[in-house]
């Protein structure tokens, strides 16, 4: 068995070692779990949402707790790990409020959703808690088994989940919900498994086009959030302050490492040197009252130097660095980047805290900036011109856009984007039946 280590990115130091599952050790845990599914999907929709409820209150009184592993394991402020708890506690709260439908009867058909089986989440580390449970939720209820492959980074943080559920499910004898540590080779294998039928992926793009070519390989349904290189348009009649402010706010939490974080700030010629000195001014403002934090893993910190100099051989420019100074091998100093016509910021997901500038002259040349990217996840449009902002909301090429607001993730919001950023959709209502068997019968 392949051993590995979970690293406190602020020290540097190992907090503890785990090893990945065995060929054998993984056969046998589909089966169990395969079992647990079959259970679970007699049970009724009455007794799921009860257990549900069982499950949110439990997490509520591990909030602390789970916070503090969430911020040994990867780094983020333990006033965001706390919130990431409770956003997570009001997703629960959002599914048991609104339960899906399983049955629809219309003239001369009848509509059924049908839960296929076990379905894998190969799940990330930036919002180790939120990402899982947006995931596991609305298919466990919808009856489905879920087995979790979360990021190594943070192991506990999903071995403590995965005990959450088994205390909430304790009296069914058999929890529907499984954590699994695989050797990326391995994954194949459990995708190919006949008792597993679909698999969801949050991660990098490059992630993105393997496991879906392993999907498609065996014919099972694959869903794909990946990465998002946002921009956010800022037209002339905006609040300066007020925008900027809202900016760095987006842009620094969680430390920049989010796929929805507005990227690409593309502002109007007329306000452009306002608002870039109103930007420095928040953003030095922000850093002197916030607690710096590292990135999760150094060697992210790494990569992310790497893509703000080829960023910088193309023509961009730093115009403010951070210079708070912290100890951790992975602190990555917050910055503003000006880009150039030649950006490749476009197609990088900047991944950290990094906020990149850019001037337009006109809605189309903004558009134009706007969807050169090869990621389409998200957007957001400032304009006072209600119209006008709509107008452009429709023209830009995402998933999703926000008019007048950072876009956030939200419980009640279907969540997905278009090109390099993936396809279908989470949250919502939508995500009850992405992977469900949608049966019709004609009377």
């Amino acid at each position: 068995m392949v051993e590995f280590n979970t690293i406190n990115p602020e020290t540097g130091l190992v907090l503890k070692s785990y090893f990945q599952s065995s060929p054998l050790e993984v056969e046998s845990l589909i089966l169990e779990l395969g079992l647990a599914q079959r259970g679970w999907a007699q049970e009724t929709l009455l007794e799921r949402l009860e257990l549900m409820k069982k499950l949110r209150g439990i997490l509520q009184e591990s909030l602390f707790e789970l916070a503090h592993i969430i911020k040994a394991e990867m780094g983020k402020s333990l006033k965001e790990a706390e919130a990431e708890v409770k956003k997570s506690c009001e997703l629960i709260e959002f599914y048991v409020s609104h339960p899906p439908e399983f049955r629809l009867e219309k003239s001369d058909e009848i509509h059924l959703y049908q839960p296929q089986g076990i379905l894998l989440g190969v799940m990330p580390w930036n919002f180790p808690v939120w990402q899982i449970l947006r995931f596991a939720i609305p298919n466990l209820i919808m009856g489905h088994g879920v087995l979790v492959k979360a990021s190594e980074t943070v192991a506990e943080t999903s071995l403590f989940l995965e005990k959450v559920f088994s205390k909430a499910f304790e009296k069914l004898g058999h929890t529907p919900y499984k954590n699994i540590f695989l050797e990326h080779e391995d994954v194949e294998s459990v995708i190919a498994h006949p008792l597993v039928s679909g698999v969801s992926l949050t991660g990098s793009v490059r992630a993105g086009r393997v496991i879906s070519q392993i999907a498609s390989k065996y014919l099972k349904k694959c869903v794909l959030e990946l990465g998002g290189s946002d921009p956010v348009l800022v037209f002339d009649d905006v609040d300066v302050s007020e925008v900027s402010l809202e900016i760095v706010k987006g842009r620094m939490m969680n430390m920049g490492q989010s796929c929805i974080s507005p990227k690409r700030i593309l502002i109007h010629e007329s306000i452009f040197e306002n608002f870039k000195t109103q930007l420095i001014a928040d953003l030095k403002s922000y850093l002197l009252r916030s607690t710096p934090r590292p990135l999760a893993r150094k060697d992210l910190k790494e990569g992310l130097q790497k893509q703000v100099e080829d960023c910088i051989n193309q023509g961009a420019k730093i115009i403010y660095e951070s210079g708070i100074e912290h100890s951790s091998s992975a602190y990555f100093k917050p910055l503003i980047l000006e880009q150039s016509s030649k950006s490749l910021a476009p197609d990088t997901e900047l991944f950290g805290p990094v906020i990149s500038i850019q001037s337009f002259s006109s809605v189309d040349e903004a558009l134009k900036i706007a969807n050169e990217s090869v990621f389409g996840l998200g957007a957001s449009v400032y304009c006072k011109d209600q119209g006008k902002a709509l107008g452009a909301a429709e023209k830009i090429k995402s998933g999703m856009v926000a008019i007048n607001q950072i876009l956030r993730s939200r419980p009640q919001t279907p969540f997905g984007g278009i090109k390099n950023s993936g396809y279908g959709k989470e949250l919502g209502m939508e995500s009850y039946y992405e992977f469900t068997n949608h049966k019709i019968i004609s009377l």
